[in-house]
Formats: structure tokens, sequence, C-alpha cells
């Protein structure tokens, strides 16, 4: 057992002796350099109404409430966002300037951080995780007075345009407030989340990196993933960094005793936090919808236009890609003839609302640009333009945060609706994850500017199933972080040289993952001879579904109600998709013959 760790609310801000000078409350008469009233030293008696304080300090103060230690830290009100949006200018810079001073002068580190705290920011509802700005190493007064003006300019980005239009906001009622914060020189870093948001289970889970965390906040960079069982039982799910035994067993026994004083105030948490000279330090609070939540209503994120936009921002397709939206087709060329060819292929991808098997186009030259575009445009459609990318595998993955579970396919080559091969599967559900291999070659169709072909690919490594199952589980983690969302279905590619493009997002119909094949099928050649199976029998669908063609499931609605279908194109499908919202139960048909059917073992326990 590790020596139980008391936390302790940091002392840092008595260095020397300003601590009496420092008391800032909404009803001062004299505030230090004359400064307005509503500038507060961090505590949890003051800091309290996320309208003057905004979301990300309040839950900071509940840090300080619950005995934990945060850096050095001051807030300023909204009332300073209020007086620069009416003026263009912050209030008092030359009292503001003797203030950045006197708190630079009372730090270790003789560096600052300035975060935002958005008023809608960090809350239950709504994480806005990555779309306001926070700046890091500040140590002198013009970088000090740029980075809080950067965090108000930040309400009225292109960014939190996007994320209020997803989640039906507004963003003009956005006001933001600023933490300044002591900067301290991590020895390691990482987030906690006090219960797990993906398919672990319900134990705590942390991301720990070495040194500090920018970029595993972003989603990139190496990381260390671990879940917590107790204080002195971990089990590691991703080990890419050595760390001293006895310096990851104190941290992680440390970690799961903040899990139980954070408890009191959230269900779910992530937590930003710092380890230094062998002391905790939190530096953000994060909530994070219950994994018991009532599924959220389908909104925009789900809209192939708006997914995109997102994986662009969370570095999950890092091509550039022109987005281009309008009324009417004079409108859609104009924007079109914006983008810069340069004899390179581009692909068109045309989107309107949710619907699927919606086409696709590769052109070379702005004038095919233009006449494809001509071709298929309708009301309502907008384009996703980017260059060619030279597709070698396709993967469709299914996240169901509720029922802990992941369902990923996999085919060679290009997954369009007409796909009729039979997928790889890796499900991870609770502690089992099995791997379903199709064992034989399969003639993977590849499409391209200048040719469409078949050819035959090799079967999927074993290996590579539990490669693909971790990338996919680090992916699920960092789309939740930017949508707040518990089940959806994403879809990827992967190019020749092994570059990942997420490439789609929707909601999806909740389903019971099962292999168990009835022992009675009756095949189905044509969909049109669905009309002559009895009602209730179930059935194994071999037939394909031309590329934007899926709406013929519908006329067969009252015949795949509750109707069972196996399904070897892969139940992820387009078609599936179809199948499942008219009531159907898909199952994917796994013939022994040909599949081989094995468990995938995580990381070590210690």
């Amino acid at each position: 057992m590790h020596n139980s760790v008391r936390f302790s609310v940091c002392v840092r801000d008595e260095v020397q002796g300003l601590v009496n000078e420092q008391r800032f409350v909404h009803n001062s008469e004299v505030a230090i350099c004359k400064l307005p009233p509503r500038v507060c030293k961090l505590s949890w008696k003051e800091v309290v109404d996320v309208d003057v304080w905004g979301g990300k300090s309040v839950n900071l103060s509940y840090a300080l409430r619950n005995g934990c230690n945060i850096p050095y830290t001051y807030c300023l009100s909204t009332d300073f966002f209020d007086y620069y949006r009416a003026t263009g200018k912050l209030i008092g810079e030359e009292a503001l300037e003797g203030f950045f001073e006197k708190i630079l002068a009372n730090t270790v580190s003789g560096k600052l951080i300035v975060r935002s705290s958005a008023t809608c920011e960090d809350s239950e509802i709504d994480s806005y995780a990555g779309i306001f700005k926070s700046f890091n190493n500040i140590a002198d007064f013009k970088s000090f007075t740029t980075a809080i003006i950067d965090c108000f300019d930040s309400v009225n980005s292109e960014q939190v345009r996007l994320y209020c239009q997803v989640k039906s906001l507004d963003y003009r009622k956005i006001k933001m407030a600023v933490i300044i914060q002591e900067y301290i020189n991590a020895d390691y870093s990482g987030i906690l989340f006090t219960r797990s948001p993906f398919s672990f289970g319900a134990y705590p889970v942390v991301d720990l990196c070495k040194g500090a965390s920018e970029e595993l906040c972003k989603g990139k960079g190496p990381t260390n993933l671990y879940e917590i069982v107790d204080s002195d039982k971990y089990i590691a799910k991703a080990e890419v960094t050595s760390i001293p035994q006895y310096i990851l067993s104190v941290i992680l026994s440390q970690l799961h005793e903040l899990t139980a004083l954070m408890v009191v105030n959230y269900d779910i948490a992530a937590i930003e936090w710092i380890w230094e000279n062998n002391k905790l330090w939190i530096v953000q609070i994060r909530p994070v919808a219950s994994i018991n939540s009532v599924e959220p209503e389908i909104d925009s994120v789900f809209f192939k236009f708006h997914a995109m936009k997102m994986f662009v921002k969370t570095n999950l397709f890092d091509k550039h890609v022109d987005f281009i939206e309008g009324k009417h087709i004079e409108e859609i060329l104009e924007k079109l003839g914006g983008v810069e060819f340069n004899d390179a292929v581009k692909i068109i991808r045309f989107a309107r609302g949710g619907d699927i098997g919606m086409p696709k186009c590769f052109v070379k030259t702005i004038g095919e640009a233009v006449c494809a575009v001509r071709d298929v445009w309708s009301h309502g459609m907008s384009l996703i333009v980017y260059d060619e990318i030279d597709v070698c595998d396709s993967y469709e993955v299914y996240v169901d945060i509720v029922n802990n579970l992941i369902v990923i396919e996999h085919i060679p080559g290009i997954w369009d609706s007409d796909n009729i091969l039979s997928p790889d599967v890796i499900v991870s559900n609770n502690d089992a994850k099995m791997a379903y291999r199709f064992m034989e070659q399969r003639q993977a169709k590849f499409d391209s500017y200048n040719t469409l072909c078949y050819r035959a690919k090799e079967p999927i490594p074993k290996a590579e199933c539990e490669i693909l199952l971790e990338f996919v589980l680090n992916a699920t983690k960092k789309i939740m972080l930017n949508t707040g969302k518990c089940r959806f279905n994403y879809h990827f590619v992967r190019d020749k040289n092994g570059r990942t493009f997420f490439l789609n997002m929707r909601n999806i119909v909740s389903f019971c993952f099962k292999t168990a094949v009835p022992s009675a099928l009756t095949e189905i050649q044509k969909i049109e001879d669905i009309v002559n199976i009895k009602i209730g029998n179930p059935v194994f669908l071999n037939f394909m579904i031309e590329r934007g063609n899926e709406v013929a499931l519908l006329k067969y609605a009252q015949f795949f109600k509750d109707r069972v279908c196996c399904l070897k194109f892969g139940i992820l499908s387009h078609p599936a998709i179809v199948l499942r919202e008219l009531g159907a139960i898909t199952i994917p048909l796994f013939d022994a013959r040909n599949y081989a059917i094995e468990s995938i073992f995580g990381r070590g326990t210690r």
C-alpha cells in the first residue's frame, strides 16, 4: 500500500507576504493597483457565479473546496470583457501592469498561464473543449495583455461559431472571464477521467506523459493510458514511455484519492493535472456527460459537412479542405472558383443534412469541377473538396458508451454502398475483446481519377487488429471530448503510406451486437424477393445496393421491422444503417470456413 496523501490548499501565494493585500472580493473598497472590484484570488467562497467568473474558474474553486492543490491563481471577471467589447480597450492598462508585476513576482517559475474561462465553458452540458484559447509561458506585460485580448477575441472565432451552430446555441450571449495562473514546470502531467467515458469500465482512467501535457490535451504525442482499479492496483492499457515504477505508483495512488474527492461535485470529470517535485497540482476540471445520461438529440455534428469541419479542427484530417455552401448553383460555382487546383487531383464530396450514399467525384481542373457539380448538385447540397487520397483500407466504427460497446469493421480498398465483401470485425465489449478475421484474399475495390479497378489483398494479421483497436479507442476518446456524444458511428480510411483520414460521423440507432446466427436462414438474392418471405423469418441478405439507392429498402419497411437480417457486407454499412432504422435486427455472418475468431488480449496488469 502507498502512504495516504492528504491534499492541502496551495500556499505559494504567501511567498512574499502579499496574501493580505491580495484578497479581492466583490465589494472591496480598495483593490490592489486600483483595478475594478471584481478581480479575485481564486477562492471557493468568492468564485461561485459562472456569469461572473466563467465555468473554468468555478470548477477550480470546487477543487479548492475539496482540499486540492491548485497553482497560484487569479481571476479577471467578465466585467473586463464587457468593457473591452464596448470600447476595444482593456481597463486601466497602467493599473493592470502593476497587478501583473505583483503576481509574477509572487511565482516560483517566473512565468504565467492565461486561460480562458467563458461563461459557457466546461459545463455539464457543453464542454467547448479546445474551442477557446489559453496561453503558456507568459513572462512580460505585452504578452500578458495580448493573451487577455486574444482570449476575449476567441469568443467571435469561427470555431466558436461552428460549435455553437452544432449545439444550437447563440455565441453572442457568451462572455469571457480570464484565469491568470502560475506556470508550473511539470515533471509529469496528464488527464484523469474520474470514471471511464469509454469502454474500459467504471474505473478511473488516466492519460499520462512526461513533461507538460499540451500535446496530449490536443490528442497528439505519445501517451501512457492506465485504468486505476484501486489505490495500489492499476492496469496498463497502453505504455509508450518508460516511467520509474515507484513514481508511477505514487502518482496513480494520488489520482485514485483525487477521484474520491471529486465525486462530491461530479458524476464524471476530466481533470488536467501536473506532477512537480512530488506534488500533485490541479489546473483544470471539465465535467463529462454521464454514461448513464439520456442519448443526446440528433444535431448537425452528425452531418457530413460539419463532421468534416470537426475532423479538420481536431487534426483527424490533416489535408487542406475547402468547404463550400450556397443556396443556389451560381453561388456554389462562384465559391468553387476560389479553389486552387494546380493540376492536382481533387475529390469533391457532396453533403446534404444527414443523407447517406451521397455522390463523390474526382476532378483535376476547375472546368471538370464545374461540369461535375452542375451534373450532380441539387438544392441543399454543400461541397467538401480536398486532394485525392490513395485509399488502401476502409473502416467503420460504432461506439455505444452506454453499453460499453465498440465495433470496428474493416475491408481492404474503398468501402462504398455497393460493397459485398465480408468485413473483418473487431469487438470491444466490457472486458471481452474479439477479432473476427476474414482468412482469404479479397478482391478489393480501388477508385481514383485515372481508373477503377479490383485487386486481391491479403488477410489482415491478428497483430494489426490489436493495434487497430488501440488506435480506435484513442480516436474515440478524442471525438467524444470534442462532441460530448456517447453513441455514434464514424468512418475513416488509410492510404498506402499508412496515413489516416476521418471522413464522416453519423448518429446511429442503438443495437445489441450479436454473433449467434439463427439455424434456419432464408437467402435473399434480390431485394424484391423479400415480399415472398413469411413475416418474422430470419433472412440472409446476399445482394448489392447501388450507392445512393439505399432508399430502395424503404419500400419494404413492413417486411424488415423486427426481422433478423444476417449480413455479409458489414453491419455498419449504409444499407445496414437503413435496415436498423426500419427496425431490423442486423447480425454479421461469420462463416467458420472463412473466418478466424480470436481473443485480443490487452496489456498486462500490475
